[in-house]
């Protein structure tokens, strides 16, 4: 038997070292939120410089336009606020004189306009309101022919004007005052005289003396909250002199021949007939009368007493010749014009 000692000792081995762990780079390098700030900051700049660079000379162009546009918008805009505010103050201004106009009732005498020389000259030297008419005199010396003369309007009658857009300079009016259309409604009816004369000299040396005028008339609808001023009709009646046989001669010696005078007196509110009116005249010595009546349909009938209508055309705005010395008078019937 062997000893012991002889057999060989079982060593466990020496555990193996542990693998060295793995060392990372702890040092920072992330991009920090200023750092991304200043980015997005260069990254615009950037882009501002080329855009800018490319497009700067049309941009810049584009932009002056867009102003001008916008200026002109402003202007279009401030121009339609004094417009509404001009109409507004107009409207304002003919209610308050309104009542005035519709219980207008001019002098009866003397005439609103007359073509009578003495009786001009004297209404000129003593009344501040007369004027003369337009006078054409093509070289005619102003002391051989005295030009026909008509009475200044009222001046309430210049608020009416504005309202209705029309201008009495050359028309003034004959008849102003409230009237009442068949159905009762409420009206202004206005009436003026449009007239002027012309010079021109014939063969002889002679000087020839036109005279132009015509009777206008128009209904007017006063305006109310719901409806604005508005005229609904208009009748012109026009009554030129005719050839010689009408017209004046003025010899060079200064004077004259007139076969043909008119003078016009201031109209007259039937009391009767709300819907009627009458404005005498005086033909030559004779008398006679306009005879203005409001229509159904808010039509208007004008009607001298003497002569003849020769001519009539139009619906709301009618334009008619009337022949004095026409004959037989020719009246028209008082159903729509």
């Amino acid at each position: 038997m062997k000893d012991s000692a002889d057999q060989p000792l079982h060593v466990s081995p020496e555990p193996s070292p542990p693998p060295p762990a793995l060392e990372y780079d702890r040092t920072p390098n992330h991009v920090t939120r200023g750092q991304f700030r200043i980015l997005l900051i260069l990254m615009f700049v950037n882009t501002v410089v080329i855009v800018g660079y490319v497009a700067v000379p049309g941009g810049a162009q584009w932009a002056r336009q867009q102003w001008k546009d916008f200026e002109a918008r402003r202007a279009v805009k401030a121009r339609e606020r004094q417009k509404r505010d001009l109409a507004a103050k107009r409207i304002a201004d003919f209610r308050k004189v309104l009542p005035a106009l519709a219980a207008m009732k001019l002098p009866a005498d003397p005439p609103v306009y007359t073509e009578d020389g003495v009786e001009a000259a004297s209404l000129l030297a003593s009344n501040p309101v007369y004027r003369t008419v337009r006078f054409d005199r093509q070289g005619m010396e102003l002391d051989k022919w005295q030009p026909a003369v008509a009475r200044s309007s009222p001046i309430e009658v210049t608020e009416l004007e504005k309202v209705v857009g029309n201008s009495s300079a050359d028309e003034p009016t004959v008849f102003l005052h409230a009237r009442k259309n068949p159905a009762g409604a409420e009206r202004l009816l206005w009436c003026t005289i449009v007239a002027h004369q012309q010079a021109f000299q014939d063969g002889s040396g002679d000087y020839v003396v036109i005279t132009r005028r015509s009777l206008r008339a128009r209904l007017i609808n006063p305006g109310s909250s719901d409806a604005p001023v508005a005229a609904l009709a208009v009748v012109n009646t026009e009554f030129d002199q005719r050839g010689d046989a009408e017209r004046a001669r003025v010899k060079r010696d200064g004077t004259s021949k007139t076969p043909q005078t008119f003078r016009l007196m201031a109209g007259v509110a039937d009391p009767a007939d709300a819907t009627r009116c009458t404005i005498p005249y005086v033909m030559n010595g004779a008398s006679g009368t306009f005879v203005v009546r409001v229509m159904e349909n808010d039509r208007l009938l004008v009607e001298p007493s003497d002569g003849r209508i020769a001519e009539r055309s139009g619906d709301t705005s009618v334009e008619q010749k009337w022949d004095p010395s026409g004959q037989p008078a020719v009246r028209i019937s008082e159903g729509r014009p």
